[in-house]
This record gives C-alpha cells, structure tokens and sequence, in this order.
C-alpha cells in the first residue's frame, strides 16, 4: 500500500518539471527549452494516463501467458458492452490530457470560443474519468471477490 502512494505522488511530482519548462520556456525561449517543454507535457501526461487506466479504473492488466507478457482487459464492463467504447475513451482521455498539458502554456490557441469549447470537452473528459472509476469501485467492492477477471486485449478487444 506504502509503495501504491510513492508512485500516485510520484504521479503528482511529475507536474512540477512541466510548470517549471511551461515558465522557463516563456522567460527563455530556444529550441532546446521547446524540446524540454514537450517532453516534460508527454512525460506527465503518459503517466497520469498509465495510472487512470492501470490504477483509477482498473482497466488493464498486464498477465504472463506462456513465457510472454499480455496486456489483458477486464472482463466486467458494465458502463457499455462494446470494448471499442473503452478503447475510444482511454484514447480520448489521452489525448486530452497532452493538449490540456500543452494548452496551459499557450502551445494550442485557446482564445475567446476556442476555451470554452476546450474546458467543455475537459469537463467530458473528467466525466468519464469519474465514470470508469465508479465502474471500477463497483467491480471491486460490490461485486463479488475473485470477479475481477481480465480478457485478453487480442481475443476481442475491438468490436
């Protein structure tokens, strides 16, 4: 449990390099701080997107199978039938935690209609973030013990 709270904080420090490259790139522009910016926004947002999928909603599941490693996805989907749906989700969360990431510097134009359509779909995108962890919780408190069960990614993971 100890080590589960260093990798969330982790997760949370991991935004401190993007701030400080989001003012730095600002104050001293190069190519070099640019370079910095971007890794610092796809460093960030693939961890936080790592632990929504793994941690928050419990969605994947990494699973030796004959010697190999196999991404596996739980069985007990309950918000849609379609595995697709979760695939489209977890990319449209992705996605949108990159450019929310580089929005916040001004990288992506934001300006007058463009923001509030940009905080509209954030808005989307946190609902169905608190969607697939209420999912999750049901699956792994109400349901009963030893369900939590996971499919494999290949056998029918796009429908």
């Amino acid at each position: 449990r100890e080590q589960k709270n260093l990798w969330n904080a982790l997760k949370y420090c991991s935004a401190f390099p993007l701030i400080f490259m989001g003012w730095y790139r600002r104050s001293h522009p190069s190519d070099m701080a640019n370079r910095l910016y971007l890794l610092s926004a796809v460093v960030n947002s693939s961890y936080t997107f790592i632990w929504d999928v793994l941690m928050d909603w419990g969605m994947l599941h990494w699973s030796m199978e004959r010697g190999c490693w196999t991404l596996r996805m739980r069985e007990q989907v309950l918000i849609s039938p379609k595995r697709s749906t979760y695939a489209v989700l977890m990319a449209f969360n992705f996605t949108l935690r990159f450019i929310w990431a580089m929005a916040v510097f001004g990288t992506v134009p934001t300006r007058g209609h463009g923001m509030f359509l940009f905080e509209a779909v954030e808005i989307l995108r946190r609902t169905a973030w608190a969607a697939f962890r209420i999912e999750w919780e049901y699956v792994v408190k109400v349901l009963p013990k030893g369900v939590a069960v996971y499919a494999s990614v290949e056998k029918d993971s796009v429908d």
